[in-house]
C-alpha cells in the first residue's frame, strides 16, 4: 500500500495595520501589562498608536513604528460596526496636560 506524503496547508495570512494588544505584545516584545500602561499613562496615544473599535483596543503597527522611529504622528482610525471610520478622539500624554491654577 503506497501512501501520500503529508502535506500541511499553509494558514492564509492578510496583513492588517491594527491587531489585539496580546498579539501587539508578542510582535513587539512589551508585555501586555507595559502596553496598557503606556495607554494610561499618554506615550501612546489614542487614534495614533491605538483606536478602541467595538469596545476593544487595537494597537496600530504603523502608528508604533512612527512612535519608535520619533517621526511625527498620524492619526489613524478603524472601521466601527457600520463600517465607516470613527473619528479618533486625542488624548494629550500627562506631561502635555495642563495644570489647573488655584
Amino acid at each position: 500500500m503506497k501512501t501520500e506524503p503529508f502535506v500541511q496547508q499553509a494558514a492564509a495570512v492578510h496583513p492588517t495595520n491594527f491587531v489585539t494588544i496580546k498579539l501587539f505584545a508578542q510582535m513587539s516584545g512589551f508585555t501586555e501589562k507595559a502596553v496598557r500602561r503606556k495607554i494610561e499613562k499618554g506615550d501612546f496615544i489614542e487614534g495614533h498608536e491605538f483606536v478602541r473599535a467595538r469596545g476593544t483596543i487595537l494597537m496600530s503597527l504603523s502608528g508604533y513604528a512612527q512612535w519608535a522611529q520619533g517621526l511625527p504622528r498620524v492619526p489613524h482610525s478603524a472601521p466601527d460596526a457600520s463600517g465607516s471610520p470613527p473619528v479618533a478622539s486625542r488624548s494629550e500624554p500627562a506631561s502635555h496636560r495642563r495644570q489647573s491654577t488655584p
